[in-house]
């Protein structure tokens, strides 16, 4: 878990004259995983689970609130670059059955325990247990092998540069720039597959990821400036933004094997917003003005069985669902009443390109097989 809150400010206060170029950048780059497996054999009855969670908020903010002259440009900027994913791994190969020898499988386990204890208690004048009849670790139906995977990646990354009502700037040498960008990546994968010798196995795996990303960029009141740029792009040389969910799940037994996986990709609240606000009065001073909004993700949720899902002896059954939902923003705009003069060009650009991929896939063999698949994109 990783929470981070990078700002860089130039306070309220007197006026500043400056002699050279005025930046305020706040920058946050780092990653942040969780990373969880559980690999284990036994003979009769097995119990894997793994769950792993990752939580990353992340706000990285930048701002101007005085009134500034600069003899070259002024730029007011937020920047993150951040990678977030969580892992959950429970898939294992059972032991073999056991045959009796010490030290093999959960049976001879006990059996060790027990004479162990039993031991112990003639040694000081007691009573053995009863060992006629030897416990055995498994189900009325024989024994029992299961993995369940469960990776959670929550990542909230915000971004903001802001200048406020009220505020005149002057760049005489250069232009004004107002940038705030996210390059960042989240990913939850969850493996619950198992292959055993148990009479039932039984592997599932859900993994949930929930991003929420926003850039904002408000450009207000009175400029003399050489041209202005407000931006919501990607930034740190990235084309795309990677965001999914995988789940795989697989079971191997003799009689019966169930396997289920769930994908769940949400990529929701996700804006990119660049905008010269309402009461800005700006003058270019001949220079270009720019006003763009950029993002480009890919978008995966695959819920998937491992070697060919759920088999088994006897009866076989898998199931896997993947949903991929994406709610994306992109504005760029010189708001109604907006005041631009002596410009040279001007541009306002918004631009979104998404790849979506969702695939829910299963398969099951036996005697008796039964499949379910749910895809929604």
């Amino acid at each position: 878990m990783i929470i981070a809150d990078t700002k860089a400010t130039i306070g309220k206060g007197n006026d500043i004259s400056a002699s050279g170029p005025v930046k305020d950048a706040a920058t946050y780059d780092g990653n942040s995983s969780a990373v969880v497996k559980a690999n284990l054999q036994g003979t009769e009855t097995v119990v894997r689970i793994s769950i792993g969670v990752n939580v990353a908020c992340i706000h990285t903010s930048s701002g101007i609130y005085c009134n500034i002259t600069s003899a070259g440009g002024i730029e007011v900027s937020a920047h993150t670059h951040s990678d977030s994913n969580a892992l959950a791994q429970a898939g294992a190969s059972g032991a073999k059955g056991g045959d009796g020898a010490s030290g093999d499988g959960v049976d001879q386990k006990v059996i060790d325990q027990r004479s162990y204890a039993n031991d112990q208690i003639t040694s000081h004048g007691g009573t053995a247990a009863n060992s006629s009849e030897n416990s055995s670790a498994k189900t009325s139906q024989g024994g029992v092998d299961v993995a369940a995977a469960v990776a959670v990646n929550i990542t909230h990354v915000h971004s903001d540069a802001v200048l406020p009502d009220n505020l005149i700037l002057h760049a005489n040498g250069g232009p004004l720039t107002v940038s705030a960008w996210n390059a960042a990546g989240a990913t939850a994968a969850a493996d619950g597959s198992v292959a055993s010798n148990s009479k039932t196995g039984i592997g599932a795996a859900v993994a949930v990821n929930y991003v929420e990303h926003k850039n904002m960029h408000r450009r207000q009141r009175s400029d003399h400036i050489k041209g202005l740029v407000v931006e919501s792009v990607l930034g740190n040389g990235a084309v795309n933004q990677n965001y999914g969910a995988t789940a795989l799940s697989g079971a191997g037994a003799d009689e019966t094997g169930i396997a289920g996986s769930v994908a769940l990709n949400f990529v929701l609240d996700s804006n990119h917003n660049a905008a010269a606000a309402a009461a800005a009065d700006i003058d270019a001073g001949g220079g270009d003005v720019t006003v763009q909004a950029q993002s480009s993700s890919t978008d995966t949720a695959p819920a998937t069985p491992h070697d060919g899902g759920a088999d088994a002896g006897q009866t076989a059954v898998g199931l896997s669902a993947a949903l991929n939902l994406v709610v994306q923003e992109v504005h760029a705009e010189v708001s109604d009443g907006a005041k631009i003069k002596n410009a040279g060009k001007l541009k306002v650009k918004a631009e979104s390109t998404n790849t979506l991929t969702t695939v829910a896939k299963n398969g099951s063999g036996g005697y008796v097989g039964c499949h379910w698949r749910l895809e929604y994109l």
